[in-house]
């Protein structure tokens, strides 16, 4: 299985991303991941990438499982954990294909300098847009299917059309995907954006808007960029919902180990303090020990047996309402002529 999330660097750059910039020193983890406060899990897989990759090019092509095994957490977390370095620009991914044409892990690549620099500093003909998140609803399989992506509407993919001549300047992020989508009107045959006050998410998490910077509170026409930000918002709601299941069973699970913890442990106080069994919790004469002392069992075995005996003895008595049979009377025979009594 892939990752849910591809990467967003074209392929034509991954040789020139691959190479060490002159003036950068040979680091495992660079300072500049470091000082950007990363979690703990993000590191982690970080590190479990670089295990798995050529020291030269630091490319490589882990599977996720593998990633969640060697780190020893969920593939949820996995997946957060690669967001979160997609966000920050320290890795980029690709997918790639078996000889049968099926999908097989994604290629990784860990950046020597963060994306959105290493994209600046690379002359390019066109300009780049990143989108650091994606659609984290749309989870790829090893299948033979064609893999989809959403991307930004084709509104996005032109700057605005100005007089002077002047180079387009990159954007990353989502304010680069604000920035490409903003709607534009006619006036005195230039097109200039329209000014608007919509919210845009930040790279802290929340929730991105619903609707297109050009129509903040909605509208009844077809928009096709009000129509990319309600999918964007509908994954990252599926996602957010996909996380709290996630953490509710982690929950569970590490409560169900603590009360087992604690049954074995309150088992294994009780062997100790018993004098009547072994170390196994088994008597002498190998049956299941219940850890308590000879004359509390031999009272509790008395109990039971008056018990037993109480109860046979009401079930043998003759119940008062039971109705009895009528006794018959006895027949007196008649007297015979000339024959006393």
């Amino acid at each position: 299985m892939t990752d849910p999330v591809p990467g967003h660097l074209p392929d034509h750059l991954w040789e020139a991303a691959s190479a060490r910039p002159k003036g950068t020193r040979f680091a495992q983890v660079p300072t500049w991941l470091l000082d950007a406060g990363i979690s703990a899990t993000a590191m982690k897989v970080w590190a479990a990438i670089a295990r798995h990759i050529n020291s030269r090019t630091r490319r490589g092509f882990p599977k996720r499982r593998t990633i969640a095994a060697l780190i020893g957490m969920s593939l949820s977390a996995v997946d957060r954990a690669l967001r979160e370095l997609r966000r920050l620009g320290a890795l980029v991914s690709r997918p790639r294909r078996r000889a049968d044409g099926g999908q097989s892990s994604n290629e990784y690549l860990l950046l020597w300098q963060p994306l959105p620099e290493l994209l600046t500093s690379i002359d390019t003909p066109t300009p780049l847009v990143i989108n650091d998140e994606g659609p984290s609803s749309q989870e790829t399989t090893g299948t033979t299917t064609a893999q989809t992506v959403e991307t930004a509407p084709p509104v996005a993919t032109t700057a605005a059309a100005t007089s002077t001549d002047t180079a387009t300047p990159l954007v990353t992020g989502d304010e680069g995907v604000r920035v490409l989508i903003e709607s534009y009107r006619e006036k005195e045959g230039t097109r200039e954006p329209v000014t608007t006050s919509a919210p845009v998410a930040g790279g802290d998490g929340s929730a991105p808007p619903s609707v297109c910077p050009a129509h903040p509170h909605g509208t009844p026409e077809p928009c096709g960029p009000c129509g990319w930000y309600r999918r964007q918002r509908e994954a990252f709601d599926a996602e957010q919902a996909a996380a709290e299941q996630a953490r509710q069973e982690e929950a569970a699970r590490q409560l169900a180990a603590e009360r087992a913890a604690q049954e074995q442990q309150r088992h294994l106080d009780a062997i100790t303090a018993c004098r009547e069994c072994d170390d196994l919790g088994r008597r002498p004469d190998g049956r299941e020990c219940d850890h308590r002392s000879e004359t509390a069992r031999l009272a509790a075995m008395s109990a039971i047996r008056a018990e037993l005996a109480a109860k046979s003895s009401r079930h043998n008595r003759t119940s008062r309402w039971r109705r009895r049979r009528p006794a018959v009377p006895t027949p007196v025979p008649a007297p015979i002529p000339g024959v006393t009594s």
